[in-house]
C-alpha cells in the first residue's frame, strides 16, 4: 500500500463533519448502555484506546456510561483534530489523553483494556494492518471493538418519500464501485460486514457481532415528505 493511497483518505482540516453535535445522532443512549453492561459486561474502570479518534467522539459519548475511573486515550494522524479535541474535553471537564500517531506506523507500547474504532477503519487502505494494531494493544483477555458501517447496507435500509428515480441508491452501481475503489486503493467501503471473520483469522475468541439499533427519520415542514435510514452499522467485537 503506497503513501499516496493513504495521503489521498486523510481528512482535511474541516471538522465539520466530525463535530460531536452530529454523531450523537448516531447512537441510542439506552442502546450503547445495554452494549455496556449486557454484552461486553463492563462493571469495573478499563483503559480504552481509540485508533483514528478524531475529536474524540466516542470517548466523550461512552466515558460517562462506563464505570468511575475509566481512562481513555486517543490516537490519531490530524493534529488540528486532536487540538480541537484537547481543547472542547477540557472545557466539557473530561479528562482524556490525545497523541499524534500515524496509525500505520504505530507500534503499541501499553497495553489496554478495549481498543476500539468508529467508522474509521471503512476510511483507510489496508485497513487489516490497523485491526491487528489493535489486537496488540489489548491486554489478554481485553476486547476489540469495531464499529463499521458497510455502505451497501446502509444504503439498502433507506427509504425517501416520493423520491425521483435519482435519488434512489442503486446498489449495483454502489457495489461496482466499492469493488474498484477496493482493487484500486485498498480502501473497503463494505469492511463493516466482513470484520468478525478478520477478528476469527487473528485469533480473536468469542468473537460475535450486532448491528446498531438507530433510526433516522426526518420529515419536510409540511409533513408531506418523509426519508428513513437505517444506521445498519455492524459492531463487532472479540476478545483477546
Amino acid at each position: 500500500m503506497s503513501n499516496d493511497n493513504r495521503e489521498k483518505y486523510r481528512w482535511n482540516t474541516d471538522s465539520g463533519y466530525l463535530k460531536y453535535e452530529s454523531r450523537l445522532d448516531l447512537w441510542n443512549d439506552d442502546y450503547m448502555n445495554f452494549l455496556i453492561q449486557n454484552v461486553w459486561k463492563i462493571n469495573k474502570p478499563v483503559s480504552i484506546i481509540d485508533f483514528g479518534c478524531g475529536l474524540g467522539f466516542i470517548g466523550y459519548y461512552l466515558l460517562p456510561k462506563l464505570p468511575k475511573g475509566s481512562t481513555y486515550t486517543g490516537i490519531d494522524i490530524e493534529s488540528k483534530l486532536l487540538e480541537e479535541a484537547r481543547d472542547f474535553f477540557e472545557k466539557s471537564g473530561v479528562k482524556a489523553i490525545f497523541n499524534e500517531q500515524d496509525l500505520f506506523e504505530y507500534i503499541p507500547e501499553k497495553k489496554y483494556d478495549i481498543a476500539i474504532s468508529h467508522a474509521v477503519l471503512i476510511h483507510l487502505p489496508g485497513a487489516r494492518i490497523i485491526l491487528e494494531k489493535m489486537i496488540q494493544s489489548v491486554v489478554d483477555g481485553g476486547k476489540v471493538i469495531c464499529v463499521e458501517p458497510s455502505w451497501t447496507v446502509a444504503d439498502a435500509g433507506t427509504f425517501k418519500e416520493n423520491a425521483s428515480a435519482d435519488e434512489i441508491p442503486d446498489l449495483g452501481k454502489l457495489q461496482k464501485s466499492c469493488e474498484e475503489e477496493l482493487q484500486n486503493d485498498g480502501v473497503d467501503r463494505r469492511i463493516g460486514t466482513k470484520i468478525p471473520v478478520y477478528m476469527s483469522r487473528l485469533g480473536l475468541k468469542d468473537v460475535s457481532a450486532r448491528i446498531n439499533d438507530k433510526v433516522d427519520i426526518e420529515f419536510s415542514e409540511n409533513d408531506d415528505k418523509y426519508a428513513v435510514s437505517q444506521r445498519a452499522w455492524t459492531i463487532s467485537y472479540g476478545t483477546v
